[in-house]
């Protein structure tokens, strides 16, 4: 039964989602007027902020479930889910999930800021009702609109750090955003990327940024060429990795800074 509630909570998404708001925070500290040197953040609010974003991100997988019941027991890919399955309960995810979203919220209320908590349940807000109750069920653009979940985790972080939302911060959160749609994305965050460098990111960065989006570009073009179902599971399955090193290049561009 412990697996089947891991399952639930999507454990892969929850540790990509972590990883975005932990190295927003890193990076924020470069741009926030309270610390003296790169990555000077008390460690308790990273913690708090990695316990909140895990919470979060695990209670609003668990509630996507619940309430994609009905369609995961007519799918031949999700029923073997533990909720089709009968292997738990409807209620017992329900419950489940909302205890997560709650203590997420709560407990950043109490450790990190308002900004942040604002970010935290606008995430879950976004992901269980705009994505997965509305328009995952009524439109094709529910994976765009729905990427905005994952956007929350990164400004989560970044508030976390500065206590409020500049223009940076959200251009960062645009990132997931941007990421979320394969296709667009691989397009689009491209442009994107480069024009962070012009408002205060540095030399590492920009260069990692430069080549692992030229390097998805390529790959992304292929897949239009090549749309076979063997060659788009692979492009999906190298967007989490590289998404992560972005956010990883950003926290480290804080810490060894440097500009042409």
């Amino acid at each position: 039964m412990l697996a089947d509630y891991i399952e639930v909570s999507k454990p892969r998404i929850v540790l990509v989602l972590v990883i975005l708001a932990l190295t927003s925070s890193l990076a924020a500290t470069r741009f926030d007027s309270t610390p003296t040197v790169p990555w000077d953040i008390p460690l308790y609010k990273l913690l708090f902020l990695g316990i909140c974003g895990c919470l979060a991100s695990m209670g609003s997988s668990a509630l996507n479930h619940y309430f994609d019941r009905d369609i995961d027991k007519i799918m031949s890919r999700t029923i073997n889910r533990p909720i089709p399955s009968g292997r738990l309960t409807p209620r017992s995810v329900f419950i489940f999930g909302n205890i997560l979203c709650a203590s997420s919220i709560i407990i950043s209320f109490l450790t990190l800021n308002l900004m942040a908590t604002g970010m935290i349940a606008l995430g879950i807000f976004f992901y269980v009702f705009i994505y997965t109750l509305w328009l995952k069920r009524s439109n094709a653009s529910n994976i765009v609109v729905g990427g905005f979940a994952g956007s929350a985790a990164s400004m989560a972080g970044w508030a976390t750090t500065t206590g409020s939302m500049d223009a940076l911060g959200f251009l960062i959160g645009c990132l997931v955003f941007l990421w979320t749609p394969p296709h667009f994305w691989s397009f689009a965050i491209k442009s994107r990327e480069e024009s962070l460098y012009f408002l205060g990111l540095g030399v590492l960065y920009f260069i990692t940024a430069t080549i692992s989006g030229t390097l998805m570009l390529a790959y992304h073009y292929k897949l239009t060429k090549y749309p076979n179902p063997d060659f788009a599971w692979k492009a999906y399955k190298i967007t989490a990795p590289y998404l992560v090193v972005i956010f990883i290049s950003l926290a480290l561009d804080s810490l060894f800074y440097y500009r042409f």
